[in-house]
């Protein structure tokens, strides 16, 4: 190989590395501790309430699911925005996983729990953010005027005490 030639790969081969790193997909969304707030979100999502089944807790995870809620208090109101889409989004199962049923049981999609996502969305906004309740308002807009009741009762549990009771249906006398 010339000398030229090797030169060329090398100017080629830094070319496809510069490249490859400034448009790598950077993570969508705001971030903390080098994790989106989804991932903050999934590691609860799938460590909490695990017991042994003699009944004692799993510290290991039950450490995870305390430095998540740690992460949601620091981020404060940045994770607003998603924990309100988990109670605003539709709990029908998506096309994927209705194709994914009709296949074999090995190759089937875990079911998820959307309502209880969406109950844990609302108690994370409770009790670790609690943000201004006008914020909460708007971003719940959909769901707190929505006809159906379930999902309409989520938002309100999002609400603070006070505007949850007022927010609710008027009982006619």
């Amino acid at each position: 190989m010339t000398r030229r030639r090797k030169l060329l790969t090398l100017a080629g081969a830094f070319v496809v590395v510069a490249l490859t790193v400034t448009l790598w997909p950077k993570p969508r969304g705001y971030t903390y501790q080098g994790k989106t707030v989804q991932e903050w979100f999934e590691e609860i999502v799938n460590n909490i309430g695990s017991t042994w089944p003699n009944g004692t807790v799993d510290d290991e995870k039950q450490t995870k699911v305390d430095s998540a809620c740690e992460a949601f208090r620091n981020m404060g109101t940045n994770a607003v925005p998603f924990l309100t889409s988990q109670i605003n989004r539709d709990f029908r199962p998506t096309l994927l996983e209705k194709a994914t049923s009709r296949l074999p049981k090995a190759w089937q999609l875990k079911p998820r729990n959307r309502h209880f996502e969406a109950q844990l969305a609302s108690a994370l906004l409770q009790s670790e953010i609690k943000p201004p309740e006008n914020m909460l308002r708007e971003l719940l807009k959909p769901t707190l005027s929505a006809t159906n009741q379930p999902r309409r009762r989520l938002a309100e549990l999002a609400l603070p005490s006070s505007l949850a009771l007022s927010n609710s249906i008027p009982v006619s006398h």
